[in-house]
């Protein structure tokens, strides 16, 4: 045993070495104390079922999943609407040219359209999000109270 195995002890324990001999076999025995760490001494254990973890992985799951990131695909395009829209007011395009009525009357709409469905999924994401942390801090057990979780 090496001094390296007991990385969490405050120091390498001495062996209580028993030898027993029964006349035709000698049996050797090394035992050591255990040593609990400090910050582990305040620490219990705490019986889940498999089925609570479960549970709670299937929900925590359905925020890790890799979907496509709709809300920055509308910020993208409402910011190059918006952007677009100042440059042509930068940039004095004329209302009568056909690039005045593309910058000055069908781009604004469509710009703020993208903005408020950015808001709109953003929200909803948002929501869905807190949803099921609030389903699986429901669902957990409080260990710092005495009184069970309300469901």
């Amino acid at each position: 045993m090496n001094p390296q195995d007991f990385e969490t002890a405050g120091a390498f324990p001495t062996a209580d070495i028993k030898a027993q001999a029964d006349g035709e076999n000698l049996i050797v025995n090394h035992s050591y104390a255990v040593v609990t760490p400090d910050e582990d001494k305040k620490e219990y254990m705490v019986t889940i079922r498999a089925s609570s973890l479960n549970s709670w992985r299937e929900k925590l799951e359905k925020l890790t999943g890799k979907s496509f990131p709709w809300s920055e695909v509308l910020l993208a395009v409402a910011s190059l609407g918006a952007g677009s829209i100042l440059s042509a007011l930068i940039s004095d395009v004329a209302l009568s040219t056909l690039k005045g009525k593309f910058f000055y009357i069908f781009l604004p709409p469509i710009t703020a359209a993208v903005i408020v469905a950015y808001c709109f999924v953003r929200s909803i994401s948002n929501t869905s999000a807190d949803e099921v942390a609030s389903s699986v801090l429901s669902d957990m057990p409080n260990m710092n109270s005495s009184e069970p979780n309300k469901q």
